[in-house]
């Protein structure tokens, strides 16, 4: 169930779109880890998902329940102009995609035989020298294997 639900959510969110119909993020795919000490290779803007930890509970019947947690990061690129007023648009910019984002995954749905519960529980926006902005929303969703 772990990887179908991996699986759900990037085409999930490979299926975003913006006004004129095109893909609303350049990149999607797995986080690496690499942007966390310069800039990031690749296109942005870009979500990638970060696995995290999976906490199980047994069940009756030899099923079980399992907590998953995993971030998505949302990578915006600086602009070119530097003022005060662009840096403000780049931050609302960036969280008007996490919210995109939010309510892609809240409409997902998997399959009806496993049903999951989803629950956004941490946002946190980061900026590198570079000036990129990492925003980062940490999900956790309950399914059943």
């Amino acid at each position: 169930m772990r990887k179908k639900l991996y699986q759900d959510i990037l085409t999930c969110l490979k299926s975003l779109t913006d006004e004129n119909g095109a893909p609303l993020f350049k990149t999607t795919g797995l986080w690496s880890g690499n942007s966390e000490t310069g800039t990031p290779s690749v296109a942005m803007p870009a979500v990638l998902m970060e696995c995290g930890e999976s906490v199980w509970k047994t069940l009756g019947g030899g099923s079980q329940e399992a907590l998953l947690t995993l971030k998505l990061h949302i990578l915006t690129a600086p602009t070119e102009d530097t003022s005060e007023d662009t840096s403000t648009e780049q931050i609302l910019n960036a969280f008007e995609l996490s919210g995109r984002v939010y309510t892609a995954l809240l409409s997902m749905r998997i399959d009806r035989n496993a049903p999951h519960n989803m629950r956004r529980t941490a946002s946190i926006a980061t900026f590198s020298a570079e000036g990129f902005m990492d925003n980062t929303d940490t999900y956790q969703f309950l399914t059943v294997e």
